[in-house]
Formats: structure tokens, C-alpha cells, sequence
């Protein structure tokens, strides 16, 4: 059923990181529905007002993320290596893109204000994996910056990449 959902563009099937560790990494992919307004009515949401009280809004919020990046790299004719990387000791990087060059950890997070410590851990998820830039995705109004980690909105994040302007 995934490989099928996955053809009919429902799905998107990210795979996990082939980057070498000497940490346990976990090496299922990861699955998100590519319309997340679809997804909304599947899970029952009748009203928009009730999107941040349920309990999935953060995985709805990261899928749709996710879809928006890796469709205007697409749409502009950027080459796509899109992978997510997670080890057990739950070190994780919600997408790991290599474009133009270089290697970009991103962390996705609904909140408009993240904390410290979640910019902490992608700056050490974003070492371990030898990446060139650390962004987490975020509601911000004002990009942030905290140890090396850039805390952006999505449209910030697009600008930063080079396909939005």
C-alpha cells in the first residue's frame, strides 16, 4: 500500500541518511502525507481554528515543511538529495539536504519561540553529520541566531536556499 500511495504522489517516502557514524543510526524511512490538507480531513478536522489542539499538528506541520522545500528546489530545477537522520540516542535532523554543495541540516519545529535546548541538539546533530549550515524551521517573525544554528521562518529558509526571492 506505501509503494502505491508513494506512485500516486500522496506520500513521500524519505529515506534515512547514509552518512557513517560511530553512533547507532536508524535507518527507516520516514513517511509524511504531501497534502497536508488532505490529511487534515482523513484525521476529521472540521475547522481550522481546531488545527493546534490536536496532538499530530507538529508531524502535519514538519510534512508540510518538508513538501514546500524539497518542491521548490524541484520547481526550480535544483538536484534533490533529500534524507532525514536520527540515532538512538535521539540525535535527530527532521531533513538533511545536499544543495549546491553543501550539506544542510534542518530541524522543523510549529513553535514561534524555540527554546535553547532544541537549538542546542541540532547543533550537535548538525556536527555529527558534518553539515555546512544548521537551520530550524520555525514561526518565527525575526530569524535567530544560537550557537551556530540560524532559527528561520519557512519563507527565510527558502530565501536562504536560493529559491525564493
Amino acid at each position: 500500500y506505501t509503494a502505491f500511495l508513494e506512485r500516486a504522489c500522496l506520500i513521500r517516502r524519505l529515506p534515512a541518511s547514509t552518512i557513517t557514524l560511530g553512533k547507532r543510526l536508524i535507518k527507516s524511512p520516514k513517511l509524511y502525507w504531501r497534502d497536508t490538507g488532505l490529511l487534515h480531513t482523513l484525521l476529521g478536522l472540521t475547522h481550522p481554528a481546531d488545527l493546534y489542539m490536536q496532538p499530530w499538528v507538529g508531524a502535519s506541520w514538519e510534512g508540510w515543511v518538508i513538501e514546500q522545500i524539497i518542491g521548490h528546489l524541484k520547481v526550480y530545477g535544483y538536484p534533490v538529495l533529500a534524507s532525514h537522520f536520527r540515532t538512538n540516542d535521539r540525535y535527530t535532523l527532521d531533513l538533511l539536504l545536499e544543495h549546491q554543495g553543501k550539506r544542510w541540516a534542518i530541524d522543523i519545529t510549529i513553535s514561534s519561540a524555540p527554546e535553547e535546548p532544541l537549538m542546542d541538539r541540532l547543533a550537535t546533530a548538525s556536527r555529527l553529520v558534518g553539515a555546512d549550515h544548521a537551520i530550524l524551521v520555525s514561526r518565527t517573525a525575526e530569524p535567530r541566531k544560537y550557537h551556530g544554528v540560524t532559527s528561520l521562518s519557512l519563507v527565510d529558509t527558502l530565501q536562504m536556499l536560493g529559491v525564493w526571492s
